[in-house]
């Protein structure tokens, strides 16, 4: 194995004995070779370490493959997702460093198209295709159109001239980060939940270049506990809006370009009102209300900065007329108007789940 691989595939895992063999067996099966793995254990106390170690890794073949380096790091104590990036980062030897979530897997082809690209390739960032997979079933995050664009542009994009990147997949999984970029720029993943806004948003203001990779390259499963994460059953939502101040607190938002600060605000939002969405299913509902008005304050800091006006597109994240719905109710810090913002648009999706055939079995293939 070269002493400089090209590619670093970090796994960070955490209570991960039922996902990992998955996740490492997708990253084994690849066609490719010139990559070595870093397994950063954030002190599970399962089984996880020992069903890692079981998982065998290629080795050489007559048909000249050489043999993928797999290390182990191991954390002294539970630190989070965020943490055990930093690790496998600051640990990483290759040019590119792709996070595969220890419940999560590569798709096929997918070390090897990104390969195609990274080895020719100086891009901060490479985008990379990716599909949700719930309850069995797989559909694109990202926008493909946006995928192939960026793809295809000889000297990448910059998000001055294309802020709509801010809503590109707000995960780690969804970028391949050349590693120099990572350590010069002192691009943290921090600890916490949703610890991918700040971290993805850092580093698309810091990119001075991004590329892609027009393949479908990671499939995120959704409803698995398997990654790095200090669990908070209950409260998890609560520091989105820490995350969210972390951008603020560590960019000079002024000093953007009038329609990277619009495009960014509508970002926030849309993440805010996520997590006030969210916030019935998943904190205590004596925290909801003063949830909302923290997430009103923030937002109104956020505003400050610039209104997004009718040319910014959330899409794919979020269709704009909910967005500016929802963004509406939560300036107010009205909150009665926001549970009847929620009200409604459960009563809407209500009746387009009705409405939708392939949820009747007479329709399915």
């Amino acid at each position: 194995m070269p002493a400089s691989p090209l590619l670093t595939v970090a796994v960070a895992m955490y209570q991960s004995e039922d996902t990992i063999t998955r996740a490492l067996e997708s990253i084994y099966s690849q066609d490719f070779d010139d990559y070595e793995v870093l397994i950063v254990n954030d002190a599970s106390s399962d089984n996880s370490l020992q069903v890692a170690r079981s998982v065998t890794p290629p080795g050489p073949t007559e048909s000249g493959k050489q043999e993928v380096s797999v290390r182990f790091i191991d954390h002294p104590h539970n630190q989070g997702l965020g943490p055990a990036r930093n690790t496998a980062a600051a640990e990483a030897r290759g040019k590119y460093v792709v996070f595969v979530d220890s419940d999560d897997e590569l798709l096929p082809g997918a070390l090897s198209a990104i390969a195609a690209v990274a080895a020719e390739s100086r891009a901060d960032l490479l985008l990379l295709g990716t599909l949700e997979n719930k309850r069995g079933r797989d559909k694109p995050l990202h926008s493909p159109d946006m995928l192939t664009r960026v793809a295809s542009s000889p000297e990448g994009w910059r998000l001055g001239e294309h802020p709509e990147l801010f809503f590109w997949p707000p995960s780690t999984w969804s970028k391949a980060f050349r590693r120099e970029f990572i350590i010069d720029e002192d691009i943290v993943f921090p600890a916490g939940y949703h610890q991918d806004l700040p971290s993805s948003t850092e580093a698309l203001l810091r990119a001075g270049s991004i590329g892609a990779v027009d393949h479908l390259c990671y499939r995120y499963i959704r409803g698995e506990m398997g990654s790095s994460a200090t669990r908070s059953k209950g409260e998890k939502t609560l520091v989105r809006i820490a995350q969210i101040r972390r951008i603020r607190e560590r960019n000079l938002i002024p000093a953007l370009p009038e329609s990277t600060r619009q495009h960014l605000v509508a970002m926030v939002a849309v993440h805010l009102v996520w997590g006030n969405r969210a916030a019935y299913r998943t904190i205590p509902d004596h925290l909801h209300e003063e949830f909302f008005h923290d997430s009103s304050a923030e937002l109104t800091s956020w505003f400050a900065f610039g209104t997004p006006d009718g040319a910014v597109s959330s899409e794919p994240l979020m269709p704009d007329r909910e967005r500016e719905l929802f963004t509406i109710a939560l300036l107010s810090d009205n909150f009665r108007l926001w549970q009847q913002a929620i009200a409604t648009h459960q009563r809407k999706l209500r009746w387009q789940r009705r409405l939708d055939l392939t949820r009747y079995s007479i329709f399915k293939k």
